[in-house]
């Protein structure tokens, strides 16, 4: 009949060696999850810093670029350039005008320009003095403005569009194009506003036209 006492002490043997193998497992399951989450956590903040050095490099370049365009000279707006070309027609460097045209009103006696526009008309008239001519000649007299007047106010409607939209008038599309056709009618570059005859107008009446508009433009010259 076997021991009780020795039965007992294998049975305590056994449970030892079975608590002992699942404290080694248990053990060996402790270290694997801890690996795992500390190679995740590493990827994480490798990816975190990543993002972050990036970021970093960005600003950086935005910064440099910046730093950049404020040392270079800044170029003028259109509206900017309107503005300038529109002083120097009311102002007028006439002077430099009419020497750049190889001319000047000291050619024609009695004539003075006070802006763009008289210097034009002086320029024309010390040209035609130069040649001898005795006015304007029949070429520079239009026998038909309607023909023109159609494709001169889309060239001046378009010009006139595009200046108001670089001032941001903040007028709609119809109201710009109210004040364009308003302006053309007393623009130079409306052909009704030119010297005109009309179609059949004979030579003789070409030249007294002529004649008059030059004698309208020497008077207002010597004011």
């Amino acid at each position: 009949m076997p021991n009780p006492k020795k039965r007992a002490e294998k049975a305590e043997a056994a449970s030892g060696k079975k608590n002992a193998a699942e404290s080694v497992k248990k053990a060996a399951q402790e270290d694997e999850q801890w690996s795992k989450g500390a190679k995740g956590t590493s990827k994480a903040d490798k990816d975190a810093e990543k993002r972050a050095e990036q970021l970093r490099k960005k600003e950086e370049k935005a910064k440099l670029e910046a730093e950049e365009a404020k040392s270079l000279p800044s170029k003028p707006t259109a509206a900017a350039r309107g503005a300038d070309k529109a002083a120097a027609r009311k102002t007028g460097k006439i002077d430099d005008f009419m020497k750049d045209a190889g001319l000047s009103t000291a050619k024609a006696p009695g004539l003075s320009a006070t802006n763009i526009d008289d210097a034009l008309d002086a320029l024309t008239l010390s040209s035609k003095a130069n040649k001898g001519s005795k006015g304007l000649s029949a070429s520079d007299i239009d026998r038909h403005p309607e023909r023109r007047f159609k494709a001169a106010y889309a060239a001046f409607e378009e010009r006139r569009i595009a200046e108001m939209k670089a001032e941001k008038s903040g007028l709609r599309l119809q109201q710009m194009k109210d004040v364009a056709y308003k302006e053309f009618s007393k623009h130079p570059d409306n052909p009704f506003n030119q010297v005109t005859a009309d179609h059949n107008a004979s030579k003789e009446e070409l030249a007294a036209i002529a004649a008059a508009e030059r004698k309208k433009v020497e008077d207002r010259l010597a004011k």
